[in-house]
């Protein structure tokens, strides 16, 4: 509401397309990452349960390491490869440059939510989403204070974009 109703019609168009040409490199990066890291965490403890206790600890430990680590490598990876792709290729479009400086901003907030959504199947996994729950209130207050902010100075679409990269 606060931002249909600051940046009216055109200026709402803006926002989404900007947001919208982030989605579809948000859906390229992921990869099915998060569901990855789930399943073989998950296929690793089926494994273990058929070994000794004293075996199963520390050869547990260091495999959920090496996957969580190789994962959460390659969707930083994936991330910083397609957020950055994405600022160039929006340059070929014939977007204003609202839309344009929107995208570049976005990139950023985009790059860093693609890494918190495998942070929270690492927590998924560990039924530990109490973590993720606080992050995610936490994040949709800040963006909402932000959106409150630069509506109340009179900031335009990549205003609004800050906004989603302090959130």
């Amino acid at each position: 509401a606060v931002i249909t109703r600051h940046l009216g019609a055109y200026g709402y168009g803006e926002y989404t397309t900007a947001t919208s040409f982030l989605q579809f490199f948000a859906i390229i990066a992921d990869f099915g990452l998060t569901l990855t890291a789930i399943t073989m965490l998950s296929e690793q403890d089926s494994q273990e349960s058929n070994k000794s206790k004293n075996q199963e600890n520390n050869h547990s430990t260091d495999r959920e390491s090496k996957i969580i680590a190789n994962l959460t490598g390659l969707r930083v990876s994936s991330a910083l490869i397609f957020f950055g792709i994405a600022p160039m290729l929006v340059l070929l479009f014939p977007y204003s440059g609202d839309i344009k400086t929107g995208v570049l901003v976005g990139a950023l907030a985009y790059a860093v939510l693609a890494w918190n959504q495998m942070l929270t199947g690492i927590f998924q996994r560990y039924l530990a989403m109490r973590h993720a729950v606080l992050a995610e209130v936490c994040g949709r207050a800040t963006l909402l204070g932000a959106m409150l902010l630069a509506s109340a100075f009179g900031g335009g679409v990549v205003s609004m974009i800050w906004a989603m990269v302090a959130a």
